[in-house]
C-alpha cells in the first residue's frame, strides 16, 4: 500500500496516493513511523495541513489498537528512552505541527502536553519552541533542563535561547535565572557568558557586569567584539579609563571597526580632546566602511572643531 502511495505521490496523483495510504493504515502490519513519513510525503505543505491533521487523528486511533513496538515500554527518563519518540508521541508531534500551520496554537500546545510517555529530547525541544512562542518560558525551561543536564547540546542551546529571548523582552530577572541554570550545565560557553554579561549591563547591574565581562575576556582573549562590549559596560559604570584601555586593546585587532569608532568618540569627548588620535581612528574605520553613518558624523564633528 505505501509503495503504491509513494509511486502515486511522485506521479502527482494525490487522490490515488491518499487512497493507498488509507489502505496501508488498515493493514495488520501497519507501522506508525512509516505511515507518518508516507503521509508527510503525500501531504507535505501548509495548504495540506487540514487533510493531514484528519489523517493523523485517524492514525492516532489506529495506533492505540496496535501492539507496542519492540524494545519495551516507553519511559519519561531522557537518559533511558529509546531513540526517537514513541508512536503516539510522534503522531502528537505532527498533529501539533499541523495545528500550528493552521494557527490553532493553543490546540497545538495541548497536543504536545497530552503526551505523557514516549517523549524524547527532540519532542520536548519542539514542544518548548512552541511554548516560547506562546511566552511560556518557565514551562519550556522545565522541559529542556533535564535534557540539557543529560548533555543534549541542542536542548542546552534552546535553554540559552530562552534566556536570550527573555533578555530581549527586558525581563532581566527571568533571563538571568535561566542563564544561571544553563551555566550549571556548561559554565564556559561563550554565548552564555557574554549574553549574561550584556544582560547584567543592560539591567543596570554594573558591579556584576564588569567582572562578568572580565571572565569572558579571560576565557576568550583577543576578541575585539567582546572587548568593545566590555568597554561600553565600563562607560556605563562611569569608568572611562577602564573603557579606554579595553578599546585600545580592541582597536589593535582585526575587525575592530566598532571599537575604533567608540575610541574615536572617547578621544573627542576628552578634556582636552585628542583630535589627532580621533582622526586617525576614523580614517581607519571609513577605509573599511566608507558609508558608516556614525563614523561620518564623528568626522564631521571633528572638521567643525567639536
Amino acid at each position: 500500500g505505501l509503495a503504491l502511495a509513494d509511486a502515486a505521490s511522485r506521479a502527482g496523483l494525490r487522490d490515488e496516493a491518499l487512497a493507498a495510504w488509507d489502505t496501508a493504515l488498515a493493514a495488520e502490519d501497519a507501522d506508525v513511523p512509516t505511515l507518518v513519513a508516507a503521509l508527510l510525503q503525500v501531504l507535505p505543505g501548509r495548504i495540506d495541513a487540514e487533510d493531514r491533521l484528519a489523517r493523523l487523528e485517524a492514525l492516532e486511533v489506529r495506533a492505540a489498537e496496535l501492539p507496542p513496538p519492540p524494545g519495551g515500554a516507553a519511559t519519561d527518563d531522557p537518559a533511558a528512552a529509546p531513540a526517537g519518540p514513541g508512536p503516539l508521541a510522534l503522531i502528537a508531534w505532527h498533529r501539533a505541527y499541523a495545528l500550528d500551520q493552521l494557527r490553532r496554537f493553543e490546540e497545538a500546545e495541548a497536543a504536545f502536553a497530552a503526551v505523557t510517555s514516549g517523549r524524547d529530547g527532540a519532542f520536548d525541544r519542539a514542544h518548548a519552541t512552541l511554548l516560547r512562542r506562546l511566552d511560556r518560558h518557565d514551562r519550556a525551561a522545565e522541559l529542556l533542563t533535564p535534557h540539557a543536564v543529560a548533555r543534549d547540546w541542542l536542548a542546552y542551546d534552546d535553554l540559552v535561547t530562552l534566556a536570550d529571548d527573555l533578555a530581549q523582552k527586558r525581563r532581566f530577572e527571568e533571563a538571568l535565572a535561566l542563564y544561571d541554570r544553563a551555566a550549571a550545565v556548561e559554565e564556559r560557553d561563550e554565548r552564555l557568558l557574554r549574553n549574561k554579561a550584556l544582560t547584567l549591563w543592560r539591567s543596570g547591574r554594573f558591579e556584576a557586569a564588569l567582572p562578568a565581562f572580565a571572565r569572558v575576556i579571560e576565557l576568550y582573549p583577543g576578541r575585539a567584539d567582546i572587548l568593545n562590549d566590555a568597554a561600553l559596560a565600563h562607560l556605563a559604570a562611569d569608568s572611562p579609563e577602564g573603557a579606554r584601555a579595553l578599546l585600545e586593546e580592541a582597536a589593535a585587532l582585526p575587525g575592530s571597526e566598532d571599537a575604533r569608532e567608540n575610541l574615536a568618540a572617547l578621544h573627542l569627548a576628552g578634556d582636552p580632546p585628542d583630535r589627532a588620535a580621533a582622526g586617525r581612528l576614523l580614517e581607519q574605520v571609513l577605509e573599511v566602511e566608507p558609508t558608516r553613518d556614525r563614523a561620518l558624523y564623528l568626522r564631521y564633528r571633528l572638521g567643525r572643531g567639536r
